[in-house]
């Protein structure tokens, strides 16, 4: 399988994991691992892919300013879909940012018992801690809360780490679609 071959194979695979109905736990704990193999890896599958196509990548989200006030009082805050522009009902009112992907993977999508939990910190976390590639014991103060967080607290069914993951799914997904695109018209 070359590298168009596993991008566009990896997209279509999340693309179902993110949309299925009811969410599958596991399902979306794998999302993690192609998440990581797409964002986050040395020589990310992205950039395999996108060397010679040259797309200008901005992912989209929406921008909930700098959290909830009072942020210290606060056990658990997190936007589960609420980065996905997709996932939202229309005519909401959050403003939508096109950024990079380095300040994609920065963008806190939660605080849990005082530790904001970045995109980057989440796929990491529930790629090599939580199983959706490896699975170990938590290393660092922040991992043992994630770990915290999964055992105590539930989103629609799942665990909330996991939960949050779809709305970084959607919009991955939709930031990749036209490299997608382009693959599967031979460009």
């Amino acid at each position: 399988m070359n590298a168009d071959q596993l991008f566009v194979t990896t997209f279509d695979w999340i693309d179902n994991a993110i949309h299925r109905e009811p969410l599958d736990q596991y399902e979306l704990l794998l999302t993690a691992g192609r998440l990581r193999l797409l964002l986050l890896d040395e020589n990310t599958l992205i950039e395999q892919v996108n060397q010679q196509r040259r797309f200008q990548l901005r992912f989209a989200i929406l921008r909930h300013g700098d959290g909830p006030p009072l942020q210290e009082l606060i056990e658990l805050w997190c936007v589960p879909d609420g980065l996905a522009p997709s996932l939202m009902a229309f005519g909401h009112n959050v403003p939508i940012e096109t950024v990079s992907r380095s300040v994609f993977l920065h963008e806190r999508i939660m605080i849990y018992q005082g530790e904001d939990v970045s995109v980057h910190d989440l796929i990491r976390h529930l790629a090599h801690v939580a199983g959706g590639v490896h699975s170990r014991n938590p290393a660092t103060p922040k991992e043992e809360k994630l770990n915290d967080l999964a055992e105590n607290i539930l989103l629609q069914g799942v665990e909330a780490p996991i939960r949050c993951l779809r709305g970084v799914a959607a919009v991955v997904l939709e930031t990749l679609r036209p490299v997608r695109d382009a693959i599967l018209a031979g460009h």
